[in-house]
């Protein structure tokens, strides 16, 4: 379990520092797109303007969200001419293009501003990943859908799609194994930040009742069933890895890839 344990922060560290930078979107385009507001479609910019995403995957991209958020996004979205459905997937109508296009164009931009002057370690880690990606099993569903994207020209932005595509991967193995704990996505989030160490934003009551948790943060049984919930993703994710043989240059190239724009 080392190289899915010791990847994982090193991948969400990157993904979230690209994503974070380039922001919500353009409002004033939004607007142009027939929308009140950019809403959901940084989470989905990529699958809207190439191969579309199906309603299911689309949750599964957003697990934490409140319940019926995504639905709503995608049925306003298409009542609004901004989304199409075709097929069972959603795509960028022509109104929305001039939105999305300036998500992933920005993307480019911030990728590029992070890792431009690390071209080896961005030319280990793509080898690596596409490797990775190319040899693992369908049952990964969001990694799966999302390996479907045409991968784009820019090096930098095709590297931040693979980093994402393995997020998703870990992302698949670890809502199993906190729904398997019979946790719900409040519970899991509340209880991934006290096990964390992260200050107490509330504690769920019904964490409280199932033993997990008391007012200053877990309890033995809450900090055992989260760790488990951490090994078993870790089990499954692991095997991903082995397709490479000697994992080690990978690591330390996600290790040394910087999160943040080298002028800083």
């Amino acid at each position: 379990m080392h190289s899915a344990r010791r990847a994982a922060p090193q991948i969400d560290r990157l993904v979230i520092a690209v994503n974070t930078a380039v922001g919500a979107g353009d409002e004033g385009l939004a607007r142009d797109a027939g929308l009140s507001a950019p809403g959901l479609t940084p989470f989905f910019a990529d699958w809207l303007l190439s191969v579309g995403i199906e309603r299911e995957i689309a949750k599964r991209r957003i697990p934490y969200a409140a319940d019926g958020t995504v639905d709503s996004w995608l049925d306003e979205g298409a009542a609004a001419g901004a989304i199409e459905e075709r097929e069972g997937r959603y795509f960028a109508s022509e109104r929305l293009v001039p939105l999305a296009t300036s998500i992933r164009k920005a993307g480019t931009e911030k990728a590029a501003a992070f890792w431009g002057k690390h071209d080896n370690e961005v030319e280990i880690i793509s080898t690596n990943l596409r490797t990775i990606i190319a040899e693992a099993p369908d049952e990964f569903s969001l990694a799966s859908a999302h390996r479907q994207i045409p991968e784009p020209d820019d090096r930098y932005l095709a590297l931040h799609q693979r980093l994402t595509t393995m997020r998703y991967f870990r992302s698949h193995a670890h809502i199993s194994a906190w729904r398997a704990a019979g946790l719900t996505p409040f519970e899991i989030v509340a209880m991934t930040g006290l096990w964390r160490g992260s200050e107490n934003g509330g504690i769920p009551g019904s964490l409280v009742q199932k033993g997990y948790a008391e007012a200053d943060g877990l309890t033995e049984e809450g900090d055992m069933v989260r760790g488990e919930i951490e090994i078993v993703t870790n089990q499954v994710v692991q095997p991903l890895f082995e397709v490479l043989g000697e994992p080690g240059p990978l690591l330390d190239a996600l290790d040394a890839l910087p999160s943040e724009p080298d002028d800083l």
